[in-house]
């Protein structure tokens, strides 16, 4: 069984923004929300490659003279600049999926362990006594 603690909702989210899954990792005592934050990072590892690549490809695209190794330059360079900006586009998409799924979590595991849950107050009729009772139940 998984060891589930009660995270605050910032906690979570300052989690989950240094490393995506880790708040949901916390909420939940465990797990592989790890992997979201491997998949975050390493888009944006990719995204940042790409882009220096691309930047390495529009100099030689400068610096070429033939008119066949400048169009095959600019492609690349126009190539790599596009799957950067879909990287890192993906990695912002991740990023911000996970603090949403994470504080959409926090909220409701605290709604499970709130004070309305662990506290009930009721009323009965015993029929023994013939008299109303008044209950106050608290759950730990």
């Amino acid at each position: 069984t998984k060891n589930t603690t009660e995270t605050g909702i910032g906690n979570a989210l300052l989690l989950s923004t240094a490393l995506p899954g880790l708040g949901n990792a916390k909420i939940k005592g465990g797990g592989p929300y790890w992997l979201v934050g491997v998949a975050a990072y390493g888009c944006l590892a990719g995204g940042a490659f790409m882009l220096l690549n691309a930047n390495t490809k529009y100099n030689n695209y400068k610096d070429a003279v033939e008119k066949t190794d400048r169009d095959n330059f600019y492609n690349k360079a126009q190539s790599a600049s596009q799957m950067g900006s879909n990287l890192l586009i993906s990695a912002g998409v991740i990023w911000v999926g996970d603090l949403v799924w994470t504080a959409l979590q926090a909220k409701k595991q605290n709604k499970n362990t709130s004070m309305y849950k662990r506290v009930f107050l009721g009323y009965s009729y015993d029929v023994a006594q013939k008299q109303p009772v008044f209950m106050l139940q608290y759950k730990f």
